[in-house]
């Protein structure tokens, strides 16, 4: 029996034995069980809340409560007729309740959507679906005209029909009578971009036109900024951003960040999308930047936003959505953002298609991400767009056999670091209207699978197959595959790096020392190789300046500390040439992501780094030792340049390599050394180097080399400080050349404690 069915049973058998033993006692158990149900439904786990409701409906076949909450979980899974068969009942069992009622014109208008021809069908001889939802809503209003958001849910009921010219009003007047409703604007804002975007011809309809001289203004705007008369729709939305009377300024701000995005004004549209979050102050006003950013947001995000209260909370979750997908998040700045409104205004014109996907077998229900059916504006194409970016190729199939093939298309994206090689396949189906292009795990046709069987190895094998046995098997493995990969396709989003941008790599090194305050000091070294950046430059640069910066992130992808150093370098003539430098700052113990990259202005080139550190915690009272840091040099802090600690100045070696014929340096700090009765404090450290490649054996040892593949270096310390900076010169020159461990054992002799770090480092021949 399935474990659900298990649940529902138990619980109808358990109220069976309480209602014999202690029938009072009924209405508190059947409380309980449709709060059990009401939680489970605000988790949205509507199979297990419908359990509860069930049961409850078992204990009071007339519980309103439970036939409302089996309408609701069945919303939550779009089985729209079932739900109006549990709204109808509770209507039916309570003929004044205006929830039942409300529900019920939204399951009419959403089963309507599902089963469109049909519905046309039926209109003709009887009452159609959207019909019977604007009744029901209309029954509510005349008995509470400011009932939820009941004049949105009408309006909407005139939109699937494609009826803006009632839709518009209807949807003004849910502002007007309730501008506190969360979804008034964002509502309003969604019929204006559909009812402008389904209208092919340049010339405004006279219908779109509403009782709102500030709406007015916008609407006139959007449609000159959707046709493309961009500096028309500029003007009119600057000249209303000053006094914008019933339009919210994040939707202004929103509209002009995409203009600046298609003129390609990417500071601009960055800017303007950001003081668009800045402007919320409700979550109503989150809402119009959400419907902007829906289609590449994912199920956890989705959820975390559901559970805003408060503008503020909104506006720290768009600055985190934004930073998390901070293509350089080491600058202030943000790419991604005015990348985002450039494939938004592309994708609405060329992949724009309004309302639900019709089902069909060709492209099979995949199991895709809740996040994935917030679209309702875009085909298939238009949220591949939109999270990957231009594809690096694609493949069309243009015939097959002696026919014209029906459409198709493939587009590859090539693999990255983040990323494997994705190849997603796009059909538009039998019947289907002609911008209903659709992912499909597998095209249908052999000359489809022949032109991409370079690309692919499922097509691959379905070429290669040679009875219908072995094509069906490599279906099912090819549609297993590729829904594997378009999961991931449809949860991840990436920035494409412009192809005039030269990305390098640079290494960094990230070593912790106590701080004060309870902080823990953070300390970011890196390397600057002038003659690389030098091939960016015209050979008559002498000089250049690059800029180095750094940023920090917490878990919730908040910046928590950075910086920036600007320096002018000479066109270096040797390769080996570098610069080495360091960031500091003092963080709260935890887990960061640690963001470093340079770039030479006035150049298409950056450096760039960035990775996950944990910041360990030194303020104890125990023995401890600070990181490992490698450096290229240690001395005096008033003759060098670097980490000063102390006494001491450090340069950091962010590359971990030290050459046969110089000293291998190391610093450390030593925390909690315990004094003897005397005050003195002693210890003993231990460094070992060791090969970390395999050992050779004898004879190959022999006719090699006879050097050494490991070092050990005792000292013995005493001081009178219960914190002791350390540092060591090791003389590699008998080493042999290779990967290394260095280990440093730290053993308090007064405490009786030992602590270990270890590091790796290249030992190399110089040439």
């Amino acid at each position: 029996m399935h474990n659900r069915t298990i649940v529902l049973t138990l619980l109808i058998l358990a109220g069976a034995r309480s209602f014999a033993q202690d029938s009072p006692a009924n209405g508190n158990r059947l409380r309980r069980m449709i709060h059990q149900g009401d939680s489970l439904l605000a988790q949205r786990k509507y199979p297990e809340a419908g359990d509860f409701y069930n049961a409850a409906l078992q204990e009071n076949p007339r519980s309103v409560e439970a036939a409302l909450g089996l309408g609701k979980a069945e919303m939550g899974t779009r089985s729209w007729s079932s739900a109006l068969g549990w709204f109808e009942k509770a209507a039916a069992i309570d003929t004044g309740n205006l929830e039942a009622q409300y529900y019920r014109g939204i399951s009419f208008r959403e089963r309507g959507r599902e089963r469109i021809m049909l519905e046309k069908v039926l209109g003709i001889i009887s009452e159609d679906s959207f019909e019977k939802g604007r009744g029901a809503l209309a029954w509510v209003l005349r008995r509470d005209s400011t009932y939820r958001d009941a004049l949105f849910q009408t309006a909407l009921c005139y939109s699937v029909e494609k009826e803006y010219g009632a839709a518009l009003p209807i949807a003004l007047k849910q502002i007007l009578v309730a501008p506190e409703i969360r979804n008034a604007h964002s509502g309003f804002y969604q019929i204006i971009r559909e009812a402008i975007g389904v209208q092919e011809t340049h010339v405004r309809p006279g219908w779109l036109k509403v009782s709102a001289p500030s709406y007015n203004a916008y609407i006139e705007a959007e449609w000159e900024r959707q046709k493309g008369r961009l500096d028309q729709a500029e003007r009119l939305l600057s000249d209303l951003l000053p006094n914008p009377g019933l339009v919210r300024r994040p939707l202004i701000l929103e509209a002009l960040a995409k203009i600046k995005a298609r003129m390609g004004q990417t500071a601009e549209a960055e800017r303007l999308g950001l003081e668009a979050i800045d402007n919320i102050r409700t979550l109503g006003d989150a809402d119009i930047i959400f419907e902007d950013v829906k289609y590449i947001i994912n199920d956890e995000e989705l959820t975390h936003y559901r559970q805003l209260r408060t503008g503020a909370d909104a506006k720290k979750f768009f600055s985190t959505f934004w930073s998390k997908r901070n293509p350089y998040p080491a600058e202030q700045s943000n790419e991604r953002i005015a990348e985002h409104f450039r494939r938004l205004i592309y994708a609405e014109q060329w992949f724009q298609q309004f309302g639900r996907k019709t089902y069909s077998e060709e492209t099979m229900p995949l199991d895709f991400p809740q996040s994935y059916y917030l679209n309702e504006e875009f085909n298939d194409k238009g949220i591949i767009y939109l999270r990957h970016g231009e594809p690096h190729e694609k493949v069309v199939t243009a015939r097959t056999g002696d026919e014209p093939a029906e459409s198709n298309e493939s587009w590859i994206y090539h693999g990255t670091d983040e990323y494997p090689q994705m190849m997603f396949d796009f059909y538009i189906p039998k019947g289907a209207h002609v911008t209903e292009w659709r992912l499909v795990p597998v095209l249908p046709d052999r000359e489809m699978w022949e032109d991409r069987a370079d690309y692919s190895r499922a097509y691959l094998r379905l070429v290669q197959a040679q009875s219908s046995a072995a094509i069906s098997e490599s279906i099912l493995r090819a549609t297993d595959e590729a829904k594997e990969m378009y999961q991931m396709g449809v949860t991840s989003d990436r920035f494409a790096y412009t192809k005039s941008i030269q990305y390098f790599d640079s290494p960094i090194s990230i070593t912790c020392f106590r701080g004060e305050f309870g902080r823990t000091l953070v300390s970011i070294g890196y390397v600057i190789a002038p003659s690389e950046i030098a091939k960016a430059f015209p050979d008559s640069v002498g000089k250049f300046d690059v800029v180095a910066e750094y940023s920090i992130y917490d878990s919730l992808w908040r910046r928590v500390a950075t910086a920036q150093k600007q320096e002018a370098f000479q066109r270096a003539h040797e390769t080996g040439d570098m610069s080495i430098d360091r960031f500091q700052a003092g963080v709260v113990p935890d887990s960061y992501t640690v963001a470093w990259q340079a770039k030479p202005v006035g150049a298409n080139q950056v450096f760039s780094r960035k990775l996950r550190a944990l910041v360990p915690d030194f303020s104890g009272t125990s023995l401890m030792m600070s990181d490992l840091e490698l450096a290229y040099d240690i001395g005096p802090a008033d003759k060098q340049k670097g980490f000063v600690r102390g006494s001491l100045s450090v340069i950091p070696n962010p590359l971990m390599r030290c050459p046969l014929n110089r000293p291998l340096y190391l610093y450390f700090e030593a925390y909690n050394l315990k004094k003897d009765a005397g005050g003195k404090t002693s210890y003993t450290i231990e460094y070992q180097l060791k090969s970390l490649e395999l050992e050779k054996s004898f004879l190959a040892r022999l006719l090699t080399t006879t050097k050494k593949t490991s070092i050990t270096v005792p000292s013995e310390r005493s001081g009178t400080s219960d914190w002791s900076p350390e540092y060591v010169a090791i003389d590699v020159g008998e080493l042999e050349a290779g990967r290394y461990q260095l280990q440093v054992k730290l053993t308090d002799n007064v405490a009786k404690m030992s602590v270990l770090r270890s590091i790796n480092a290249d030992i190399y021949q110089k040439r």
